[in-house]
């Protein structure tokens, strides 16, 4: 399977959100991704990108359907140790505010 198929597939799987069982989220939330040597050299890392925000997209759509209707993170990492790139969505942690910030900022306050 690639891993272009495993990050879109990541949409469909089952999601717990729920601020106050972090612990829940991350097991059921996080994903491990990898790709053999061979795949990798195949793609490129727009291609890779653009898989996640399509995913994203789809976790969106997925959770508006559903009718939720607090906010929620997807992200987006890379295990340079375990030769992964991990994903996981989660509501913990958020406060009022926090997605309103732009990407790379944080709060100082």
């Amino acid at each position: 399977m690639s891993l272009l198929r495993f990050i879109a597939e990541v949409a469909d799987e089952p999601l717990v959100l729920d601020p106050a069982a972090p612990r829940a989220e991350y097991r059921e939330n996080t994903w491990l991704l990898s790709a053999t040597e061979a795949e990798l050299a195949t793609l490129t890392a727009a291609e890779i990108t653009t898989a996640f925000e399509q995913c994203a997209d789809a976790l969106r759509r997925r959770l508006t359907a559903e009718g939720h209707q607090s906010p929620a993170v997807f992200y987006v990492w890379h295990d340079a140790q375990a030769g992964q790139l991990r994903c996981s969505t989660t509501r913990h942690g958020l406060r009022p505010g926090d997605l309103d910030q732009k990407p790379g900022t944080s709060d100082t306050k």
